[in-house]
């Protein structure tokens, strides 16, 4: 078994490099993730109720990590959904549910966006970028933790190029 790669199953395989993680590995990923982004977001924005806002942070990590969870695959992948996703959570938040919540109607005039702004800048690059870096690489973690000691024990034997990280193309660059 000498320099020989052991192949990933594809259950097992992880988001970013892989198939598709465990929607639990998916779901704490965003989870995690969306709270650092939201701890930093509410550092720069000084928000007034910060238990609602890391609640809101959370909950929005973890529809990340549901609905976009596959679609991140690197580190690239990561920055662009991240910032797609706070632009879109700027987009329904401070212009649209906040103004609803506080029954003062929409904030859809071009008079009312430059007030704005400085929110959406943190909420692309604080809260987007974190959430979404922070999201692959928890995920890429916790899909090499989840394959267990006994998986990682043979891999690491086995002289998988790829180390403690699944990563096909590895497999296919590895000598058989």
């Amino acid at each position: 078994m000498k320099n020989q790669a052991i192949p990933v199953a594809e259950d097992q395989a992880l988001a970013p490099g892989g198939r598709g993680g465990s929607l639990r590995d998916r779901l704490l990923s965003g989870l995690l993730a969306g709270v650092a982004g939201g701890v930093l977001f509410g550092l720069l924005a000084a928000p007034a109720n910060w238990a609602v806002h890391l609640a809101a942070s959370a909950l929005l990590g973890l529809l990340f990590g549901w609905a976009m969870g596959n679609s991140v695959r690197s580190a690239g992948a990561g920055f662009v959904w991240g910032e797609a996703f706070g632009l879109l959570w700027w987009l329904v938040g401070p212009l649209t549910l906040l103004p609803l919540l506080r029954r003062e109607g929409l904030i859809w005039s071009t008079d009312d966006a430059p007030v704005l702004v400085p929110q959406l800048l943190g909420a692309m690059a604080a809260f987007g970028v974190v959430l979404g870096y922070g999201y692959y690489w928890l995920a890429r973690w916790l899909g090499s933790r989840g394959q267990g000691a006994e998986a990682g024990e043979q891999r690491a034997g086995a002289g998988d190029p790829s180390g403690p990280w699944p990563a096909p193309a590895a497999h296919a660059i590895a000598p058989r």
